[in-house]
């Protein structure tokens, strides 16, 4: 009986394990905070001009031309258009993962110099495509 201990302890380890993985990857992740809010600090006013469902992109981390993580290939956005997610969850803060979000588009004040459009992240989750 103890002989097949080690055995049965590492695929049930390995069982769960990989359960615990494909549960995390799949899961949507709603985002709740006030309209606007997280984009306060930025200098957005928050007025939204469309909202988004089900939208794809990839994660895009930060380089010299944007200092913020930024989600880029949205289709319908030029290629030089990126948005920047204020409320971006830390476990999605890797660059080149392909997501599915929703959320909201914020129009952008004449005054505040951006390298993307505001984006307020509703929901997130891992692509599977």
């Amino acid at each position: 009986m103890y002989n097949n201990y080690p055995s049965n302890f590492c695929r049930i380890f390995s069982f769960l394990t990989i359960l615990v993985l494909f549960s995390a990857c799949s899961e949507e992740v709603a985002l709740e905070k006030g309209l606007g809010e997280c984009m306060v600090g930025y200098g957005y006013q928050g007025t939204v001009a469309e909202e988004w469902n089900e939208k794809s992109g990839t994660i895009k981390a930060p380089d010299e031309y944007c200092p913020v993580y930024t989600i880029v290939d949205v289709p319908g956005l030029l290629e030089a258009e990126d948005l920047f997610p204020c409320n971006l969850p830390e476990e999605y803060k890797q660059d080149g993962l392909k997501i599915i979000f929703s959320g909201y588009l914020f129009e952008i004040p004449e005054n505040v110099d951006i390298c993307s459009y505001a984006f307020q992240l509703t929901k997130i989750k891992i692509s599977s495509r």
